[in-house]
């Protein structure tokens, strides 16, 4: 691969050769690539005009625009260009892709997937078209199938970062945490910044309850990718380990500014802010959490759980009862039972319950509250 300073020199060789020669669109066309590669995008998309009024309506030359609006974060640019292509009979594989990957940025993975299935197979594809449909179904909640496209993918390119990053965080989310933390730890190795290995060996960390090894992974994950909610999820759930409620909360709120539709990582943020005693915002991040999905019986416990505290008895009951008729085994909703339990004077476990919830982040029978949040991280299927 080249550096830098070798693509800085090849371009003003180009540059050079293209002053010589203005109308030759093959060397306007390179000249763009490099300057994308240099950052240079407005000066890319001048280079591909000039190109494009040379030659109308070129394909190649169009396709390339569509590469640059995605290098520069113009992801609907991307596929309005594409989409032209397609309806005009382009096929080539790659234009497909570059679709696949717009489509992907802006959260329409099911349309990313039909296109990416349709290349997956063809010899023109892309090398990276396998594991971007992993991704696309791994986004979808299909665990399953993403790692049969991720192995496919692996037996191709075996040394591939990225590929086993995403494996990693798949077999997390598959609670294969074994075969999780293998990957993690060879997707490190290969590049000690990659983000789905640090947000899995971080997570591992956190269901371990190692708050010292979850925020090293944490807060290099949220360093080198401040977009990225998971990450931020991470980070809070690890603060509120450390009991730094305020911090906690603040991280929790980024990560949902970035994944809006993730409902474990409202849970996280509702519970951050029980543990502080902001019972209104709590049932604002509860309520979020049930637009996302109305049958989810943690959700419903941990309205119950606020019920109880606010002395609403009846309602805590009834969402109580809602909450293990949807799961018998909800956290919440056990936790908000033994509520219900010290409000009728039997303090013995309850009691302790309650002490525990308002003065750490840990909670009562053998799973830890953080424990708990930390798998509703992994709750991919809840994400849209």
């Amino acid at each position: 691969m080249q550096d830098a300073e070798q693509i800085r020199a090849r371009l003003d060789r180009y540059e050079s050769f293209a002053a010589q020669d203005p109308s030759n669109v093959s060397l306007l066309a390179e000249v763009a690539e490099l300057r994308m590669r240099v950052g240079d995008f407005a000066s890319a998309e001048a280079a591909l005009d000039k190109a494009l009024a040379l030659s109308p309506g070129n394909p190649s030359l169009r396709s390339q625009q569509a590469v640059l609006a995605i290098a520069s974060s113009q992801f609907e640019r991307a596929v309005a260009l594409s989409q032209e292509l397609i309806a005009e009979g382009v096929t080539a594989a790659a234009v497909r892709y570059n679709l696949a990957y717009a489509l992907m940025y802006l959260g329409r993975h099911a349309e990313a997937k039909e296109h990416l299935q349709a290349i997956s197979d063809l010899p023109d594809a892309p090398d990276g078209a396998l594991l971007l449909l992993a991704r696309s179904l791994h986004h979808l909640g299909d665990v399953e199938e993403a790692m049969i496209f991720l192995h496919r993918h692996l037996e191709r390119k075996p040394q591939d970062v990225d590929a086993q990053g995403a494996m990693a965080l798949l077999a997390l989310d598959a609670e294969d945490l074994g075969s999780a933390k293998e990957w993690g730890e060879k997707a490190l190795h290969g590049n000690g910044e990659n983000l789905e290995a640090l947000v899995t060996l971080g997570s591992l960390a956190l269901e371990r309850q190692d708050a010292v090894e979850a925020k090293t992974h944490f807060d290099k994950a949220v360093a080198r990718h401040p977009k990225s909610g998971r990450a931020w999820a991470g980070a809070g759930l690890t603060e509120m380990l450390d009991m730094q409620l305020d911090k906690a909360k603040g991280d929790l709120e980024r990560a949902v500014l970035y994944m809006p539709s993730h409902i474990g990582t409202w849970h996280a943020l509702a519970w951050a802010r029980i543990v502080s005693n902001d019972l209104a915002g709590a049932e604002a991040a509860f309520a979020k959490a049930l637009e996302i999905d109305r049958n989810f019986g943690e959700t419903h416990g941990g309205l119950a759980v606020i019920a109880v505290m606010q002395g609403r008895t009846a309602e805590a009951e009834r969402m109580t009862r809602i909450a293990l008729r949807l799961d018998s085994m909800s956290f919440a909703g056990r936790f908000a039972q033994s509520l219900l339990l010290a409000r009728q004077g039997n303090t013995g476990a309850a009691q302790d319950a309650i002490q525990k919830i308002l003065n750490s982040p840990v909670a009562i029978g053998e799973e830890a509250l953080g424990v708990r949040l930390a798998q509703l991280l992994r709750e991919r299927k809840k994400i849209k």
